[in-house]
């Protein structure tokens, strides 16, 4: 919140904001580091190929799950844990350059995605400037519901409570 206070205040966040607000932004990636909007993707291989020792044949999908990869300990030191410092200029630090890919990648990447993380950080923003968004004590772990999009079971019970 103190750098929403510093670089926003009041007034309403602005597009030249964006670039400025370094930590919501990170937290935001760990979030879909996490989270991945898609929590896997198929492809369909083009050619015969050899992938790491593994033969692929012409027209077999392949499988690659971002909920997997994001939570390996092999790339993510303490994988399980939420850490926003994991990130910087929109980027996780030291992570081989594959292994974070909450939108996809290459050429099939997601035409959304920059829009989708502006529109993330600009809701964010103006939520926290009004509300504290606070867990019910009696808050249970997610149970999720990996559909086409990965999305909580049952919702998540939150506490909004005005700021003064």
């Amino acid at each position: 919140m103190n750098e929403i206070s510093e670089i926003v205040g009041d007034r309403s966040v602005q597009f030249t904001d964006l670039t400025s607000l370094k930590y919501t932004q990170s937290t935001i990636l760990e979030t879909l580091r996490i989270y991945p909007p898609a929590w896997i993707i198929a492809r369909e291989a083009a050619e015969d190929t050899d992938l790491m020792g593994y033969k692929i044949n012409k027209g077999e999908h392949i499988f690659i799950s971002q909920y997997v990869t994001h939570r390996d300990e092999k790339y993510y030191k303490d994988a399980h844990v939420f850490k926003p410092n994991r990130f910087e200029n929109g980027r996780p630090i030291d992570v081989h350059e594959y292994a974070y890919f909450p939108f996809g990648g290459g050429s099939r990447i997601c035409i959304g995605n920059h829009f989708a993380l502006m529109e993330a950080t600009m809701i964010l923003v103006t939520i926290l400037q009004k509300y504290k968004v606070l867990l019910p004590s009696e808050s249970k772990e997610v149970e999720l519901a990996p559909l086409i999009t990965l999305r909580p079971k049952n919702g998540i019970k939150l506490r909004i409570q005005r700021r003064l």
